[in-house]
């Protein structure tokens, strides 16, 4: 399975863009689908906000946030991982801010603590083993549940946000029954359950996720629609919008609560340089702020492909020609346009900190 993850590790903790959904361009041309243009902007309420703040870039990003405030229904933080024993644990260079809980309490947002299966040590990816010690008994599970709520109870955190990537197919049953524990232990305390979810558009595959036994449990199903080209696929989108459809309409297949469906949006660049042969190398994972600076530096011409959505430039760099595909407002806006049309109930963004800030104006004027 291509997973981002095989990346080296400061470059995860620098972008973290999730699981591989999938690489090749999807094969439905622009010209079959429904025009953005034509998805009425009134045809739902502007769906529900839902924003990350990650540990290694926190004061960047909770800048971010309290400048937006008013745009964002939850925020959910990076902060906690899973220890070797399958224990929810905190990155140790995670700083658990309570000053952020407390702002977005003050403002009526809703605070959720992520715990993801990335470990701490240099040089890992997703570990679905960890997961596993979790899973393998029920003894195993209520040790994680407990954990959880008391981590819940010790920072007034509204709910959690699990996730666990790399996961293999035969988890699935006892994945599934953790969320649907977890899940009725945070409810009876009035908190919330969101649960990320992946899918390969190119194969179909979720790897070890009961998309509708976890909607049924869980509160938010977070669909981490990005990730379509990444650092060591060869250069394209991030998400192009019919990439994006085909996602969101596999959702739509399997009869989910649409309400509880909450689309991923990606806010960020990848910068590919090709070699004089031709072929492109690892690229560097960059925010969208970062993508802009260089453009300005090496004076690029950004070009909108229609096709996919999504905006690129070209630049040399001594001699190395590089291609740069990143996200912006108006490849945002669109991607809104079809969480409208399939009426999820949720967008959620990563990450804040470096986004384009014309993707707050389009919220705004939702409003």
């Amino acid at each position: 399975m291509r997973i981002i993850m095989i990346m080296r590790t400061h470059l995860l903790r620098l972008l973290y863009s999730g699981l591989l959904l999938g690489f090749v361009l999807s094969p439905v041309a622009w010209s079959d689908m429904q025009p953005v243009g034509a998805v009425s902007q009134a045809a739902v309420e502007r769906p529900l906000v839902v924003t990350s703040i990650p540990y290694w870039d926190q004061e960047r990003a909770f800048q971010s946030f309290r400048s937006h405030v008013e745009a964002i229904d939850f925020i959910s933080l990076f902060w906690y991982t899973l220890d070797r024993h399958g224990q929810a644990v905190k990155y140790r260079d995670a700083d658990i801010d309570q000053t952020i809980v407390d702002f977005a309490h003050q403002h009526r947002v809703k605070v959720l603590a992520l715990i993801a299966n990335l470990p701490d040590e240099e040089g890992t990816t997703w570990d679905w083993r960890r997961v596993d010690a979790i899973l393998k008994s029920n003894d195993s599970r209520q040790r994680f549940v407990t954990k959880v709520l008391k981590l819940v109870a010790a920072h007034d955190f509204d709910g959690i946000t699990l996730d666990f990537e790399s996961l293999r197919d035969r988890q699935r049953t006892t994945f599934t029954r953790l969320v649907q524990v977890l899940a009725q232990a945070l409810h009876q305390r009035g908190k919330l359950l969101r649960v990320a979810v992946e899918y390969e558009a190119d194969t179909g595959q979720t790897h070890g996720k009961d998309w509708p036994a976890i909607t049924a449990a869980a509160d938010q199903l977070a669909i981490m629609a990005y990730e379509q080209h990444w650092d060591e696929s060869g250069p394209g989108p991030v998400a192009s919008l019919p990439w994006v459809e085909r996602t969101l309409a596999f959702a739509r297949s399997l009869k989910l609560s649409m309400n509880k469906v909450s689309l991923g949006v990606p806010l960020y660049a990848y910068d590919w340089p090709r070699l004089s042969t031709g072929q492109y190398v690892t690229a560097q994972g960059l925010l969208y702020e970062g993508a802009m600076k260089l453009r300005k530096r090496y004076q690029a011409t950004a070009v909108f492909d229609q096709r996919s959505w999504s905006p690129y430039f070209r630049y040399v760099n001594k001699s190395r020609q590089h291609v740069v595909w990143y996200e912006n407002h108006r490849s945002f806006r669109a991607k809104l346009a079809l969480a409208q049309k399939y009426h999820v109930g949720s967008i959620f963004l990563w990450r804040l900190g470096g986004e384009d800030q014309g993707i707050w104006r389009t919220l705004a004027s939702l409003r």
